[in-house]
């Protein structure tokens, strides 16, 4: 408890960013390629999977999905049949909301890098237009799966798919001890 009480904001801030990657691995490259055409930074390239790199980490993305699911499944009360027509388009869509998410970030960083006024103008501009078009990704999305498992359940998906993320953090961080 009290290694986790000296820890300074900024390791904090790595252990939840470490987090939120490791949410996010997975997504596929054809995901990236959605809108290259309108703003693509100098030097971006889409990294092809290897296999697995050996010991535990091997297989990391597809049980933290496996594991997430049944968490979510669980929670938020979802039949089988429910889940096999949810899960396929749920992570469709984290997948493309994880695509923009990178250009955003890839834009902004070599804007930022390059200390060029203009450059720095069209990466903000660039990352408002994706933020617009993330949103409605997740509307669009948000409504499909509305339908699929109802409006109540979806909302306890939501608040499962929370719960699992501080759960996930809690157990990076080093705490034991989880509050529910």
């Amino acid at each position: 408890m009290k290694q986790i009480i000296e820890r300074t904001p900024r390791q904090l801030f790595v252990v939840v960013l470490g987090l939120a990657a490791w949410m996010l691995i997975g997504a596929t490259c054809p995901a990236l390629e959605m809108n290259r055409s309108a703003f693509q930074p100098l030097g971006t390239h889409c990294p092809q999977p290897g296999p697995p790199r050996g010991g535990k980490k091997g297989g990391r993305p597809e049980q933290f999905k496996k594991d997430l699911q049944q968490y979510v499944t669980k929670e938020a009360g979802l039949t089988k049949e429910e889940a096999k027509r949810f899960f396929p388009v749920y992570f469709e869509m984290k997948e493309k909301l994880h695509g923009l998410e990178r250009q955003k970030n890839r834009a902004i960083r070599q804007a930022a890098q390059s200390g060029n006024e203009k450059d720095c103008q069209l990466a903000l501009d660039n990352e408002y237009r994706l933020n617009l078009k993330s949103c409605k990704i997740e509307q669009e999305y948000s409504q499909r799966l509305v339908r699929i498992v109802g409006a109540k359940k979806f909302a306890k998906v939501r608040e499962a798919e929370h719960h699992f993320g501080r759960k996930m953090f809690h157990s990076m961080a080093g705490k034991r001890r989880l509050r529910k």
